[in-house]
């Protein structure tokens, strides 16, 4: 992704959240307090995905039972 892309993005969560999340300068990128509290628990919730995509694989919504399909002939 373009630097200027994830510049934006970063800049619009922060203009939703209210809040700055990182402390830009020319020669680095640094989380601010609450950039660190934001990253550490959307990091939790995101690892959580894969558990939460497998409640919907399970057998119980597998397709099951007889398929009967008719032709002409």
């Amino acid at each position: 992704m373009p630097k200027a892309t994830a510049s934006k993005i970063v800049g619009d969560l922060e203009g939703h959240l209210r809040v700055r999340l990182l402390n830009r300068t020319t020669r680095s990128v640094q989380f601010t307090k609450e950039g660190a509290i934001y990253y550490k628990r959307a990091s939790a919730w995101l690892q959580q995905l894969p558990d939460i995509d497998d409640v919907f694989d399970s057998e119980h919504v597998k397709p099951r039972g007889r398929l009967a399909v008719h032709t002409s002939s």
